[in-house]
């Protein structure tokens, strides 16, 4: 049996356990959890498939940094009530929250409210071979039978991917010839949605570039309008925003292409994570949205919703070797010291050396080198050596040429044949050092 390579990795976020393993062939299968779902639901969240927190704690989207239920409670009204080994939300999400601790609430509470607004909740995985919690660590993926999910629920006229394009692209392998349906599907206007979905769904006649409406939780007919497809900003806690980097170049082509020049033109400031999620998840409630949420709306109504540190982002290079270097780039900021924010390597295109002088001989001691001679000089041919066959004359008149040449180059004041010896030995020195480079 042929021996199989194992690619450890170290766990991409912080949030999960374990470690992260690319095709290790000894992975546990995990499964996934039930879907969430209420009476004449109008819009399925569908995530990638129950992390192990989830598996755990039998809840969705369980881990304490996740952004979900966060942002499903300030978009209802409540708070969220329940978490993993600790009683309260995390820092860098309590901040933002809009509802007090009075109207926290546990699971069960939390998923009735959402079944009762209309929405329901699901995984596109059902079973997978998984070494972490990670998207990519999924092999071998056995999927929920989403179809069957609609035809049973004839009301959802719109799927939104909790994961951003992560869950979106699983989705769009495993149904490939549904989504070419003709009329079945619509990508949402958005860049990202249209980006993931528009060559893959077959347009009808029925396609348009407005947003389609939702049906109230009443609604019972079934809508001839194709199912619309929403890629969401994700709500792991693994995905940064591109809004809330320390890079100035990153936030301002994801403010242009968001179409908030505003804040572009204002120096673009760093956005908070969370109330940039929650400012793009907010607009799939439309009528169940709470009066404070609504009010949070658009992003960058409050001061909250942008970092108020002053951060400074400097670039470190580190020479492993001659031709590759280490590229760490450390942000300071006032709140919380210097942390490493991206690292990547660099390999160094070959140096074309410059052409070099040639190397002076070396002179005798003790004797004064005239250059004007030296480049007066005329360079001495070698002797040809005679071969077979040639005439005694030519050998006789080439040495009489040689010995014209040597009268000539003594009457210009050349070196003498003590300093033939010496050059031919400055020679052989020479020609060593170019060997050993």
């Amino acid at each position: 049996m042929a021996n199989i390579k194992r690619q450890h990795l170290a766990t991409t976020s912080k949030y999960f356990n374990g470690t992260s393993k690319f095709f290790d062939p000894h992975a546990p299968t995990k499964g996934s959890l039930s879907a969430l779902i209420g009476e004449a639901p109008h819009t399925l969240l569908l995530g990638t498939q129950a992390s192990d927190n989830a598996i755990d704690m039998a809840w969705a989207f369980a881990t304490n940094e996740n952004a979900f239920w966060h942002i499903m409670g300030d978009a209802l009204g409540f708070r969220r009530g329940f978490h993993v080994k600790r009683s309260e939300a995390v820092d860098s999400i309590r901040r933002h929250l809009l509802h007090g601790p009075e109207t926290a609430v546990d699971y069960e509470e939390a998923v009735a409210r959402l079944t009762e607004a209309g929405f329901a909740v699901w995984d596109i995985v059902a079973e997978s071979e998984r070494g972490g919690s990670l998207d990519q660590d999924i092999r071998k993926p056995r999927f929920h039978d989403i179809r069957q999910l609609l035809a049973d629920h004839p009301t959802i006229r719109r799927i939104c991917f909790a994961t951003g394009q992560g869950s979106a692209k699983i989705f769009r392998g495993a149904w490939k010839e549904w989504l070419a349906t003709p009329g079945a599907f619509q990508p949402a206007p958005d860049r990202t949605s249209r980006e993931v979905f528009e060559r893959f769904v077959c347009a009808s006649a029925h396609s348009t570039d407005e947003a389609i409406p939702v049906p109230s939780a009443c609604f019972r007919a079934v809508s001839t309008q194709p199912v619309e497809l929403v890629v969401m900003e994700s709500v792991s806690p693994a995905a940064v925003p591109s809004t809330a980097t320390y890079s100035v170049a990153k936030r301002a082509a994801a403010y242009a292409a968001e179409g908030r020049h505003d804040l572009a033109a204002a120096g673009c400031p760093r956005a908070a994570a969370y109330a940039w999620k929650r400012a793009r998840w907010l607009t799939i409630f439309e009528e169940h949205l709470h009066p404070r949420a609504r009010a949070t709306l658009p992003f960058g109504r409050r001061p909250s919703d942008f970092e108020c540190d002053d951060a400074r982002e400097t670039t470190v290079d580190i020479e492993i070797s001659p031709r590759l270097r280490l590229r760490l780039v450390e942000v300071e900021s006032q709140a919380g010291g210097t942390q490493v924010e991206r690292a990547s390597i660099k390999r160094a295109a070959r140096k074309r050396l410059a052409p070099q002088p040639p190397l002076q001989k070396a002179q005798p001691k003790g004797k004064a080198v005239d250059t004007a001679a030296a480049a007066a000089r005329p360079q001495k041919c070698r002797r040809r050596k005679p071969k077979d066959g040639d005439d005694d004359d030519e050998e006789e008149e080439e040495d009489d040429n040689d010995e014209e040449d040597e009268e000539e180059s003594w009457s210009e004041g050349s070196c003498s044949d003590d300093d033939d010896d010496d050059e031919s030995q400055s020679d052989d020195e020479d020609g060593d050092d170019g060997a050993l480079g």
